[in-house]
Order: C-alpha cells, then sequence, then structure tokens
C-alpha cells in the first residue's frame, strides 16, 4: 500500500473511538465535528475499507479494531518523538549538531 496517510487522520479516528463519538472528538481535539468526519472518512478510502460499520458509526469492523490498535502505538510513539525533540530542543544550544545514537 502505498498510501501517505496524515497522523491528524489517524488521531482523529482514534479519537472518535476512546471518546465514544465524533461531537465528542471534536471537542477533545479543537476541530468541527464535520472536519472529524471528514478525516475519517479520508482515512477510510485510503485504507480501502469501512472502520465502522453500517449500522452504527461507534461499531468497529475488524478492519478497524486493527487500524485503532496500531493507531494507539503508532500515536504513542509519534508523541514520544514529539516530546524527546522538544526536550533535547530545550537542552541543547541552538546550532548544535549531536550525532550518533544514544
Amino acid at each position: 500500500m502505498g498510501a501517505n496517510i496524515s497522523i491528524q487522520f489517524i488521531r482523529s479516528f482514534v479519537t472518535v473511538v476512546n471518546s465514544g463519538g465524533f461531537i465528542r472528538a471534536s471537542e477533545e481535539l479543537g476541530l468541527s465535528s464535520p472536519t472529524v468526519s471528514l478525516q475519517v472518512k479520508r482515512l477510510e478510502e485510503l485504507l480501502g475499507t469501512p472502520l465502522f460499520e453500517k449500522s452504527s458509526r461507534l461499531v468497529l469492523t475488524k478492519a478497524g479494531q486493527s487500524c485503532f490498535e496500531c493507531g494507539l502505538k503508532l500515536l504513542a510513539i509519534y508523541d514520544e518523538m514529539l516530546e524527546r525533540n522538544a526536550e533535547i530542543t530545550q537542552k541543547v544550544p541552538s546550532g548544535d549538531l549531536v550525532s550518533g545514537h544514544e
């Protein structure tokens, strides 16, 4: 699969599932409800599969459950990367290069 999926699409989807709905997710994310809905729909299009059962917007399909589980892991790693970078940029004077792996 060559899809380039926005981390925001994944965050919106995971937040919808965790919060129990699109309206709560939109409030939590600081986005409009239509924006969150469009991001989840776009994620479904990029993945080529529905993430929620047609009978209910909040019942996950098998693909949706898999995407949710992977999305949680991906967001945890992504957020950790941002936190580490913020810590490093606060500790390392501007312009200094850090080489190697720690």
